[in-house]
């Protein structure tokens, strides 16, 4: 059993490989192999993550290239968790959105769109390699953001078989049952969206529904809910939804207050994760390997590796357990069509990732989904055509765009700032 990791030079793959190794007796994984562009830090993670094997006792067998074909080679699972044009890049998309008056956030409008718009191309030359030289067979693991475009992209241009996860569904699933004081396995679950714009609508304990009693502990500690950002005189207003949204949502429920705060925030989210990387590179060049630093939970990606983990061993060992992934709809929702990529619970066994049937979807949510799922499709087009002007009306189409004239400013800073040659 063969995982190769694209990207793997970043500071989440230590995280990776302590999962991997602790639970391989299950998963029996032979080779990892770490891929990356940037050969200084891929060796470095590469060093630390030998570190972490020895001291496991573990028999994996850690490999590293910048040769992305020779990584790909006979591989059963691919990771992708690449940052095209790095945290830079990310700084200038906070920036930028910024200086139009809209959300500076990597995901989310315009700052979503310039990452999709300068990452699908990569994406798809990746996904050429994958078919070319991984297993015919091969699951494609996606964690590169805007994970809901990039899947998407993914399933459109290509016919491999891609799973796009995210950590947020597994955080608000793990919190809940620390809330309730129970395990996981004990609780069932129904969740629906789309990547970062998802609601945990029902959380059932023995059949008995216990949103109500989460969304109160959401209202008494904001810290529970992991949306620091969303202003405590406005949490309750979640009181009237009666689920628990993904934090991601505060930028679409408190727009101008969340923008005021991006405003006069010291530094961007880029810039202090620029610091942080900086910080635990260092620690990877000296630390032993025998638990992860306590810095890299100021890095974000909290219980990431758990989840990509989860999907290889149910997939692996045909479990025929429930995720929270992003897949094709399948008819899962009425009003989107079966190839939309939606975040949806689903049933993981040895063939992949099948949407298990959900309630009808609430008007206000579905509303939402629809337009958001609208723009994806199109920035996914403009992405792949280079074409300016189905670039322009997929902005206008992100309901965190305030207008046309708004959508071709910030179009054209962007285009020149990336170099995208839009026609």
């Amino acid at each position: 059993m063969k995982i190769t990791v694209v990207g793997g030079g970043s500071t989440y793959t230590p995280e990776l490989i302590y999962e991997i190794v602790n639970k391989n007796d299950e998963l029996d994984i032979d080779e990892l192999y770490l891929t990356d562009i940037n050969e200084k830090r891929l060796n470095t993670i590469y060093n630390y993550g030998q570190r972490i094997i020895k001291k496991s006792g573990n028999d994996l067998n850690l490999m590293k290239t910048t040769e992305r074909k020779k990584a790909l080679k006979e591989a059963d699972f691919v990771l992708l968790q690449i940052r095209v044009g790095g945290q830079e890049g990310r700084h200038n998309d906070i920036k930028l959105s910024l200086k139009y008056g809209m959300v500076g956030q990597e995901t989310t409008g315009p700052g979503g769109f310039s990452k999709a718009m300068r990452t699908i191309p990569e994406v798809l030359k990746i996904a050429e390699d994958i078919k070319r030289y991984a297993k015919p067979n091969c699951f494609v693991l996606n964690f590169t953001n805007p994970s809901s475009i990039i899947t998407q992209a993914l399933s459109d241009h290509t016919d491999l078989e891609v799973i796009g996860l995210c950590n947020i569904p597994i955080i608000l699933v793990n919190q809940s049952a620390k809330i309730l004081n129970k395990e996981i396995e004990e609780l069932s679950y129904d969740y629906v969206g789309l990547n970062h714009l998802g609601w945990l609508r029902h959380v059932y304990e023995q059949g008995e529904d216990k949103i109500s009693e989460l969304v109160e502990a959401l209202i008494e500690d904001s810290e529970v809910y992991r949306a620091e950002n969303i202003p405590a005189a406005e949490i309750d207003l979640i009181r009237s939804l009666n689920m628990i949204p993904s934090p991601y949502l505060q930028y679409f429920y408190f727009t101008e207050e969340i923008i005021e705060k991006l405003r006069t925030q010291e530094l961007t989210r880029a810039e202090e994760v620029i610091e942080i990387d900086k910080e635990l590179m260092k620690l990877f060049k000296t630390e032993s390997g025998e638990s992860l630093p306590e810095k890299l939970t100021e890095r974000g990606g909290e219980l990431y590796s758990r989840a990509a983990i989860n999907t290889m061993n149910y997939i692996i060992n045909n479990k025929k357990k429930l995720a929270i992934v992003n897949i094709k709809n399948k008819g899962t929702i009425d009003s989107l069509e079966d190839d939309d990529i939606i975040e949806v619970p689903a049933l993981i066994d040895q063939k992949g990732a099948h949407p298990i049937n959900i309630k009808k979807v609430e008007p206000h949510l579905l509303g939402l989904i629809q337009i958001v799922k609208a723009y994806e499709r199109l920035t996914v087009k403009a992405a792949v055509n280079k074409d300016y002007n189905q670039a322009l009306w997929a902005l206008n189409t992100n309901p965190l765009v305030k207008d046309l004239v708004n959508a071709n400013n910030v179009l054209n800073d962007i285009n020149n700032t990336f170099a995208l040659k839009l026609k």
